[in-house]
């Protein structure tokens, strides 16, 4: 068990080594792991969930209006230095990532940075997938597929305007952690986006909100298939 302990010692360079006694190190790998897996679950279930709910649905194939082999990384989509700026500056760690099989390409990032001023430490992680369809029907039914495991967890979601063409978030904060997951559908294309930020928010900072302005962002930026 970490000790709960708050520590006033500075580090070396005068930036704080601790903050609500816990250890930046473990931190890191803690969100890294917990988004990780998350999302692994929630692809998984976008493969699989959409799939089987498309093929009951009856709709017929349609022209996908993202172009997935024009997104490339998906992390200088991802990450808006304008947005998370106020939150965490230093960047730790950058990892995209692409997959795909013969009906699904599927776009990651994982990224994290930490904001370690005088007067308090932040860590902030963010992990998104895009997941590009052959049409916008399956794209809606593996987005329901996903709400589905939300509250299969447990989460209760609520919905999100000017977020896509349908999203909802669901929110877990405990003690000084707080995740918000994003999972939003618009046209052949979901996303899933986990903000996980440890130690308190800048002033006027709203992890709900920053998760909000990151995904609608991030959709805006896809390309569209013909332009």
């Amino acid at each position: 068990m970490i000790d709960s302990d708050r520590s006033e010692e500075p580090r070396a360079d005068g930036k704080p080594s601790t903050y609500q006694g816990r250890h930046r190190g473990a931190d890191l790998f803690r969100q890294l792991t917990s988004v990780g897996w998350v999302l692994a679950v929630v692809a998984v279930l976008l493969l699989g969930g959409g799939t089987v709910l498309f093929w009951s649905s009856g709709i017929g194939d349609e022209e996908p209006p993202v172009d997935a082999d024009a997104i490339g990384d998906l992390c200088e989509r991802a990450v808006n230095a304008e947005l998370l700026g106020p939150w965490a500056d230093t960047e730790q760690a950058r990892n995209p990532a692409e997959d795909a099989d013969e009906k699904v390409r599927k776009f990651d990032c994982t990224y994290s940075a930490e904001y370690a001023g005088g007067d308090a430490y932040r860590l902030v992680t963010l992990f998104a997938t895009v997941q590009v369809y052959e049409d916008s029907a399956k794209a809606r039914a593996a987005y329901a597929g996903v709400l589905e495991f939300e509250a299969s967890e447990g989460h209760a979601t609520a919905d999100v305007r000017d977020v896509g063409e349908q999203a909802a978030t669901a929110v877990i904060a405990e003690g000084e952690e707080t995740e918000v997951r994003l999972h939003a559908q618009e046209a052949n294309t979901t996303l899933s986006l986990n903000v996980f930020v440890t130690g308190a928010p800048p002033e006027g900072g709203d992890v709900e909100v920053l998760a909000e302005d990151l995904s609608s962002g991030l959709l805006d930026s896809l390309p569209r298939a013909g332009n």
